[in-house]
């Protein structure tokens, strides 16, 4: 990565693993990050360690307005928005004849409508304005190898 200074950051999924990962590395670069996530215990902290160049918002981005109002606190705290970064996940590691259809539905809520619906808000903000920005979506090796076979039919 290159210097983000002057640069914002929003990261969904920001207050632990790679989303924590990622929203610590902005700020030693120079940039500032709204973190973004649904544990809102873990975000303070991260927020409060990473200091003023840093926010936490609240955050569901399986939920529209969740997702808006997350880029409009980037643009009310740090005065715009350069970057997205997607990292929100819901994870339900069971064997699959184990798994509910409501933890399947919200791993695709989280996952897919959430990325999609952060994309969405956020290219609406660089139109507003007029700017140019990126968006990265993150993802892990669990797309393409389960948790410990847990893809697999129990025995």
């Amino acid at each position: 990565m290159s210097s983000f200074s002057g640069k914002t950051v929003l990261v969904s999924g920001g207050a632990s693993g790679i989303g924590e990962r990622v929203a610590e590395e902005i700020v030693a670069r120079g940039g500032n990050v709204v973190i973004g996530d649904v544990n809102s215990d873990l975000g303070a902290a991260l927020n409060s360690r990473l200091g003023k160049n840093s926010a936490f918002v609240e955050l569901n981005v399986s939920n529209n307005r969740d997702c808006v109002r997350a880029v409009e606190s980037a643009q009310s705290q740090f005065g715009g928005l350069d970057f997205l970064v997607n990292c929100a996940i819901a994870m339900n590691a069971k064997p699959l004849i184990d798994l509910p259809e409501e933890g399947w539905r919200k791993t695709v809520d989280v996952g897919l409508t959430g990325t999609f619906l952060m994309c969405r808000a956020f290219a609406a903000h660089l139109l507003r304005r007029g700017t140019l920005g990126a968006i990265v979506n993150v993802s892990s090796i669990g797309g393409q190898h389960p948790y410990g076979g847990r893809a697999r039919t129990a025995r």
